[in-house]
């Protein structure tokens, strides 16, 4: 999907192609938009206000028909803006129980990578899960009022991000775990090892630590993923942390 930014360039570009005298710099003076800003916009690199809006729609001529998409992508920009400010949504351990398969949060991690509407079909390439699937995932997502449905087949993330109650039954976290480490098994050998990376340490551990060294694992995680998520996100990837016995002997 595009976002308003790129739809805008696009149609400059094919104005250009038509017209090679319809330069950066004439678009800009007949929009009143200087040629620096103009290129930021097409870069993707400034948000397009309102009022630039209204020039580029008028300075670019468009159909009816790119002007209706105009508008289609301008609003799912302003609803993706006040997804981004929304608090975090806290899960009750039944919307957990109904959303604790990973394909749940694959699809809601494939929306974070358009700042516009997303469809069924371009998700469903994104994470490999059918398009059968994706529409059942999205079917759920929009009764539990995280995702909303902009038309049969367009959706757009209605929150930011999504934690639980602390006290989510063991069978389900058991199971939300154990499939995310079949889907990573899966497919650990087909990534390349500069993709990737896993540490495993066998140590001896004083189980009095065990509490504090799982806070302190938490920190960590969040640091990595405030990291990653800096900039464009293009790709969908899994962090998983994991701390376990290394034997199998009965837990007191």
């Amino acid at each position: 999907m595009k976002t308003l930014n790129k739809f805008f360039h696009k149609k400059f570009e094919e104005r250009r192609a038509a017209n090679p005298r319809f330069s950066l710099r004439a678009l800009a003076q007949r929009v009143d938009i200087s040629p620096g800003h103009l290129s930021e916009i097409f870069n993707n690199k400034r948000p397009v206000s309102s009022t630039n809006f209204d020039k580029l729609i008028s300075g670019l001529r468009l159909s009816q028909e790119d002007h209706d998409a105009a508008i289609q992508l301008f609003e799912a920009e302003k609803n993706r803006k006040k997804a981004t400010y929304s608090i975090e949504r806290i899960l009750t351990k039944t919307e957990f129980s109904a959303v604790s398969g990973v394909d749940f949060f694959l699809v809601l991690a494939a929306m974070d990578l358009h700042s516009d509407l997303c469809d069924i079909e371009s998700i469903s390439n994104e994470t490999g899960v059918s398009p059968e699937k994706t529409a059942l995932v999205m079917n759920k997502l929009e009764q539990l009022g995280l995702v909303e449905r902009q038309s049969d087949e367009t959706f757009i993330k209605s929150v930011r991000s999504l934690s639980s109650e602390s006290d989510i039954p063991n069978f389900d976290v058991q199971k939300f775990h154990m499939e995310a480490l079949q889907r990573s098994a899966d497919i650990f050998h087909k990534v390349p090892t500069d993709q990737r990376d896993m540490v495993y340490v066998t140590m001896a551990v004083n189980p009095k630590n065990l509490l504090q060294a799982k806070k302190e694992l938490e920190k960590c995680w969040k640091k990595v993923y405030s990291k990653l998520s800096q900039g464009e996100c293009t790709e969908i990837y899994t962090l998983g942390m994991q701390l376990l016995p290394a034997t199998s002997k009965e837990m007191a």
